[in-house]
Order: C-alpha cells, then structure tokens, then sequence
C-alpha cells in the first residue's frame, strides 16, 4: 500500500480585498512612526477601498520620511510559518538619485510600538525589505507578492507594512488587496 504525503497549507487572512477581519485584527490603521534617525515619522495617508487598503505617500519634499500601516492588535504567531502580503505599487521616482534618495516598502512584524521600526531584533522581530527604488522614472506593478519567514516567532505580535520615502519626486501609492498568516 502507498501512502501519498500531501502538504496543506492552512491560511488566516488579515486583510483581503476589502475584508479588514476586524475580529483577529483590531483593524488595519496608519502611524506615524520612524524607522531609523534619518527619517522623520510621518503616517501615510491611509484610504480604506472596497477592494484595498491604498497607503498615500506624500508628494515632494527634501528630507527621508517613514511610517506605517498595520493592524490594531496582537496576533499568536506561534505555529505560523509565512507572512504574505499581496499588493499593487506606483513609486514616483526620486530627484536627483543618489545615496540616502530612495522609495522603500518592508514586511514588518513587531511586538512593540515604539523605537525604530527597522531596528531587528530589539523592535522589528521579523523584517524584509521588499523594495527599494531610487531612480528617477517612476515604477509601476500588480499583484505582487512578498513572503516574509515568521518561523521562528513564538506569542504575539502586530504585522505591519513599513514605509520609507527621501527625496521623491511625486507622490506614490500601494494598494494592499490581501495580508494572509500560513501554516
């Protein structure tokens, strides 16, 4: 007799098109939080579509800037194996490219509210930077998707998707349309 292995991935969404699944999260909010000492903290604007969560960053401007989106309140993480964060993004480039001119997007998991978003392990447990732009043409995509290894967390945290913006010359958006945990 054979016996087939067969892998089941069991999924706990946090957010899909327009489902903020307020129970688990707490919702889904915008903070002004900095995530490291070049940046002043600033909030994207955030929009709740019924289709996404759409994070405005601000239009022109000559100093770094950085924020967050992310859900109100503490999720058991212990078991989960993968954060995935689907989404679509335009960047609007940045003035004059260089060092320290850039357009980031990161996958942040915190069990904290305070400190440098950035700062891994002391804030942000688990981290990834997802994107970083920095020229001047300005980028678009969809449906992208970013995966984030939470393996190795144990208890309860927040998910946040971290911003950070110096010397951009529009302004840029992304649109979240599904945050999921996976077993």
């Amino acid at each position: 007799m054979m016996i087939k292995s067969a892998f089941i991935y069991v999924k706990k969404f946090l957010y899909k098109l327009g489902n903020e699944f307020t129970a688990i999260t707490g919702g889904w909010a915008t903070t002004a939080w900095s995530g490291g000492s070049t940046w002043i903290a600033q909030a994207p604007t955030l929009t709740k579509e019924s289709g996404d969560l759409k994070a405005d960053l601000p239009g022109t401007y000559s100093t770094g800037k950085s924020g967050v989106i992310g859900i109100s309140s503490l999720i058991n993480l212990t078991d989960y194996t993968t954060l995935r964060v689907k989404l679509s993004y335009s960047f609007g480039g940045i003035d004059t490219p260089g060092a320290g001119r850039y357009q980031r997007l990161y996958l942040v998991v915190s069990d904290v509210t305070s400190g440098y978003w950035t700062s891994v392990p002391t804030v942000g447990d688990a981290l990834i930077l997802c994107l970083e732009h920095g020229t001047a043409n300005a980028i678009t995509a969809t449906d992208v998707v970013y995966s984030l290894d939470i393996t190795a967390l144990n208890g309860n945290y927040r998910i946040y998707l971290g911003f950070a913006w110096a010397y951009q010359n529009a302004a840029s958006w992304v649109k979240v349309t599904e945050v999921e945990l996976v077993k």
